[in-house]
């Protein structure tokens, strides 16, 4: 999906890619667990404008026991294709934009793998025999004001993997 730039602005989005083969471990039973997301939209980028932009999106689990048993699982975000898991970046033909996600509304902890000082964010629950159940969390984004960058339409691609 592209995004149409608007004069003297740029716009921010960030693709999640879901892991196609997520690793998952359930206490004592078989199943499976899926993950999908919506992409996280920081809109039009304004480089003069004073405040951070903040934003918000969801990641959805769905887990299936195949016998009764506990299903706990955590969801890790990778570092994306421009920057690192404590700094990551949206790229434009080589320009680069600041930005993060986060486990919490107060943006304070960034959403990793649980290593370096990130968090992650997961669940435990008891699932029956043959029952499904989604579960939805929010991922909190910002982007840094006061970056002198060309415009155009930044991107990043993350990639989510569910371990359980």
């Amino acid at each position: 999906m592209m995004l149409l730039v608007r004069a003297l602005g740029l716009t921010a989005f960030v693709w999640l890619a879901m892991a196609g083969s997520a690793s998952a471990s359930c206490v004592g039973v078989k199943c499976s667990c899926s993950v999908s997301g919506n992409p996280l939209s920081f809109g039009t980028y304004v480089p003069t404008a004073s405040g951070n932009i903040q934003v918000a999106a969801d990641i959805s689990v769905t887990c299936k026991a195949f016998v009764l048993g506990l299903i706990s699982y955590e969801i890790h975000l990778g570092p994306g294709v421009h920057g690192s898991v404590s700094a990551r970046k949206l790229s434009n033909s080589g320009s680069l934009l600041s930005y993060n996600i986060y486990t919490n509304t107060g943006r304070t902890i960034i959403w990793g793998d649980g290593t370096g000082g990130t968090g992650v964010k997961g669940d435990s629950y008891l699932l029956a025999l043959g029952a499904s159940r989604t579960e939805t969390v929010s991922m909190y984004g910002k982007l840094l004001a006061g970056q002198n960058v060309s415009a155009g339409s930044y991107s990043d691609t993350i990639v989510a993997t569910v371990v359980y």
